[in-house]
């Protein structure tokens, strides 16, 4: 529902936090629900920037949207399941 309503100010797609519910992608075609893998938070300042961080990489590295937004979710829960931030190597 407010994905669909930020769509409309304009947004081209959006990326919805569930927190440890996973997350929501929606654009204008379709909307894509991912959970998170399970594992032990440990720290989740940083998790969102990670989480974009993920999408943007998948998406200029030329991953279908869906494949970018399981990345994205991968990137921030990494994120939070570890004391510092991901990198790419983690």
């Amino acid at each position: 529902k407010y994905g669909k309503e930020i769509l409309k100010m304009g947004a081209q797609s959006v990326i919805i936090s569930l927190g440890g519910d996973g997350a929501i992608y929606v654009d204008k075609k379709q909307s894509i629900k991912a959970v998170n893998p399970q594992g032990q938070v440990v720290n989740t300042v940083g998790s969102g920037d990670s989480t974009v961080a993920g999408m943007v990489a998948g998406l200029a590295s030329g991953l279908s949207i869906q494949d970018a937004f399981k990345q994205a979710v991968a990137s921030g829960t990494a994120t939070a399941f570890d004391e510092d931030l991901a990198t790419r190597d983690a």
